[in-house]
């Protein structure tokens, strides 16, 4: 069963300037299961239409006084949000010239008035199964898409994303700091307590992190007990509040305190930096931290 017969609820717009063409098309797609109907009697309410409702479907009348059908088609087409609605016109007008410009402005189908209602039906029903279809997959192929740059283990984002954006940042000339943090003890955890136990650790660290984190900044697990955060448009006075609060949230977990123990450097980028290159530096810090640990953190411009 598709998607949207589980949601049980198809909604679809008529459009024509004759009310009793509305309520003939009505008549007939109430015979059928999961359809809502909704009507406009002109272009400018058909736009005003699709664009208040989530419209799976339009009946398009041509010849309409003010925007007609075929530029109330071309407009939704060229617009993302509605390019995939699919648009069937109904018309009196039967010539080779409007059923090829029909199809030329990003029409589905051509039904000719005066239209039969099991032709009607059959139609609706055959493009409200594809539209079922396309979004059916489109949203398969959205998931996936998270999939490929999210952590399964700790739920934020993993270094292949974290290394596009820093890429981004680097490119569009953003300033930005990247914060390293490395609990320390994951490994002595793993062989005392077991991979379910240090797993957990991985989660309730990375949860912290994200809770202590702004929206704005990017948050990814590197590899094994290492995480990458990217901090974008910070003072320096800001991320050190930042990493105070961060440690002092792990520092109190009792899940962590017990067993883990975490070391956090930030690295301010540079003009000639790279992806791969502001990673590096931040290792090198990392390792200059763990020979001197009387800082709560290290940070290095």
């Amino acid at each position: 069963m598709m998607a949207k017969e589980k949601e049980n609820q198809f909604n679809v717009l008529i459009v024509d300037d004759e009310r009793m063409n509305i309520e003939l098309a009505a008549a007939f797609l109430k015979e059928m299961k999961n359809i809502k109907i909704s009507f406009a009697q002109n272009g400018q309410q058909a736009i005003k239409g699709i664009y208040g409702r989530n419209i799976d479907l339009v009946l398009l009348d041509i010849n309409m006084p003010g925007i007609d059908g075929f530029e109330v088609c071309k407009l939704l087409k060229e617009d993302p949000k509605t390019c995939d609605i699919p648009i069937i016109f109904l018309t009196a007008q039967n010539s080779i010239e409007y059923i090829t410009k029909a199809f030329e402005v990003g029409g589905a189908d051509y039904i000719n008035k005066p239209f039969n209602g099991e032709e009607l039906k059959a139609r609706v029903r055959t493009h409200l199964k594809l539209r079922a279809t396309m979004q059916e997959l489109k949203d398969k192929q959205s998931r996936l898409a998270q999939l490929s740059i999210t952590d399964p283990l700790t739920k934020v984002y993993n270094l292949v994303y974290l290394q596009a954006r820093l890429k981004q940042a680097i490119e569009n000339g953003t300033d930005f700091w990247l914060v390293h943090l490395h609990v320390t003890s994951l490994e002595k955890i793993n062989t005392l307590l077991g991979h379910r136990t240090a797993e957990g650790i991985l989660q309730e660290v990375s949860k912290i992190v994200v809770d202590n984190s702004y929206r704005s900044d990017i948050i990814a697990r590197l590899y094994g007990a290492h995480f990458g955060i990217l901090v974008p448009n910070r003072r320096r006075e800001e991320l050190e509040t930042m990493l105070l609060t961060l440690l002092r949230n792990i520092n109190s977990s009792q899940k962590l305190s017990k067993n883990a123990r975490c070391l956090i450097v930030a690295n301010a980028t540079k003009p000639s930096d790279t992806p791969y290159a502001i990673l590096a530096r931040s290792h090198t810090t990392l390792k200059r931290h763990k020979n001197n640990t009387d800082l709560p953190f290290l940070i290095e411009m």
